[in-house]
């Protein structure tokens, strides 16, 4: 599916002849293909997938992440969504993502799947009955006079 997608094809080519194009090549390129000449010191090519090394804190590899064509993306993140991270809102869902794939502009996409994802728009409570001010109890004049359950 990579070597399918006209975006992430020649980053392979790139990889596999390992000669990185000037950037009047790729100026008047997708966005995609843009962002991977960018960052191409940090792709690899493992049985002839195309993968973006992820770096932790300090400056080691922590892991690899897909570069997930274009055609793959809403199985995807159906499966991270629904199935990995259980219908999570996205503060939660991000990891699982992060730790999985990549593609340009990934967060904006992965915000409007969650939007429009049915399940989770379809639970909602409504707005939350107002509570009313705490009244001051009377004290009590002796011990067990006055008894009070917080439900």
């Amino acid at each position: 599916m990579q070597l399918r997608d006209c975006a992430i094809a020649p980053a392979i080519a790139w990889l596999e002849c390992n000669i990185r194009p000037d950037w009047t090549e790729v100026q008047a390129s997708s966005s995609m293909l843009r962002a991977l000449w960018q960052q191409s010191e940090s792709l690899s090519l493992h049985e002839g997938v195309l993968y973006r090394s992820f770096y932790s804190d300090n400056t080691v590899i922590s892991h690899y992440q897909l570069i997930l064509p274009t055609e793959m993306k809403v199985a995807f993140l159906e499966l991270i969504h629904s199935d990995a991270a259980g219908h999570l809102k996205l503060a939660k869902c991000i990891p699982h993502v992060m730790r999985r794939a990549w593609w340009f502009n990934w967060n904006r996409d992965f915000k409007l799947y969650i939007k429009c994802c049915k399940k989770c728009e379809s639970f909602h409570r409504g707005q939350l009955p107002r509570q009313t001010n705490l009244k001051h109890v009377n004290p009590a004049g002796s011990p067990g006079e006055c008894w009070a359950i917080d439900l």
